[in-house]
């Protein structure tokens, strides 16, 4: 089909001069092809972010960007990070695309499986549209499709270290104090999520705010700086044992060791180890999700009797699994927080804290 190639493998190592990355509006990269692109072009990435706030970017819009003699197309396939992607989307910015090459003369370019992996969409339905909007560009500019392949990693490198807060600090400290481990990594991110929820709720310090979500309390932001976190100690030859992750510690605290910073962090820093203990003393992540739970409830309630927290808590988080979560299970858990001293319950059966 004219210029029209096929090929799998890491498209940013593609020698073509365009290069198409798949975004939300949410200015976040922080999954699949996009976080890639984050690590490699970070100033598209600021860019993108701007032009999330500006408006410049939209369904049926695309984004482009030079960096580093290649023409970065921004292409959403999500108004939402949290959402799927859908066909229309692909669609309407298939036009976009086709726009931007004919006016920017662009001689070559590289595009993934736009909105499948985790987008979800059917890789024949997206290769159809494809190819119905691009085929005629075909003998003026040559066309690498990247096929989807499942499992596959990048093997971008960090170009510069990632810019750091006191946010990431706390973050550090709560990770190097926690003992619950786990090989999945949607556990360890799970595990994170509620030790800092824990240190939130002990410290009563709103450094990040949590809402209702599947498996409990949840803030995007944490994933944020996870991921932040993770490229520093790549960035600087670290591995995130317990020993690297002390030397990271004290290396990101001389970086952000301004007065504003150091303030920040000494408002908290006596509950880290707390919320680490807390976390640690859980028999098994079920139980994190659900204390985390109850607490999270609490919080936005105040006040509330033990049967109304088990139908709050059953109809306001929903899991993938829900026969998981019952009334005997949470209530055991309600007691047991009593008897932790964290909730108190009054004369008329009422639950706080």
């Amino acid at each position: 089909m004219g210029n029209i190639k096929y090929t799998i493998g890491d498209l940013l190592n593609s020698k073509q001069q365009g290069l198409v990355n798949t975004v939300n509006l949410n200015g976040l990269m922080g999954k699949g092809i996009a976080y890639q692109f984050k690590k490699k072009f970070p100033l598209n990435y600021e860019a993108y972010v701007k032009a999330c706030k500006n408006k410049e970017i939209n369904i049926g819009k695309v984004f482009i960007f030079e960096e580093n003699g290649k023409t970065i197309i921004n292409f959403p396939t999500k108004a939402n990070w949290r959402e799927k992607a859908k066909i229309e989307y692909i669609e309407s910015g298939l036009k976009s695309l086709k726009n931007e090459i004919i006016q920017r003369n662009i001689k070559s370019i590289a595009i993934p499986p736009l909105g499948c992996g985790n987008g979800g969409l059917n890789w024949k339905d997206v290769k159809s549209l494809i190819e119905t909007y691009l085929s005629d560009l075909s003998n003026n500019t040559s066309i690498l499709i990247y096929e989807p392949i499942n499992n596959f990693q990048s093997s971008q490198k960090i170009s510069r270290p990632p810019k750091i807060s006191a946010s990431h600090y706390i973050f550090l400290e709560v990770m190097n104090g926690l003992k619950i481990k786990s090989e999945s990594e949607f556990h360890k991110e799970l595990i994170m999520q509620k030790a800092i929820f824990f240190l939130i709720f002990f410290s009563k310090k709103e450094f990040f705010k949590f809402e209702s979500y599947k498996f409990g309390p949840y803030c995007h932001p944490i994933e944020i700086v996870r991921k932040d976190v993770t490229e520093y100690f790549e960035f600087h030859g670290y591995k995130k044992t317990k020993k690297d992750g002390k030397k990271i510690s004290e290396l990101m605290l001389k970086e952000i060791a301004s007065k504003k910073n150091i303030e920040k962090i000494e408002r908290i820093k006596n509950y880290i180890p707390m919320a680490c203990e807390f976390c640690n003393s859980m028999k098994d992540i079920k139980q994190l999700e659900v204390v985390a739970t109850i607490l999270h409830i609490l919080a936005l309630h105040n006040k509330m009797s033990a049967d109304d927290i088990v139908s709050f808590f059953l109809q306001k988080y929903p899991k993938k699994h829900p026969q998981s979560y019952d009334k005997k299970n949470i209530l055991e858990n309600i007691k047991w927080l009593i008897s932790k001293k964290i909730l108190k319950e009054d004369l008329f059966k009422k639950i706080y804290y």
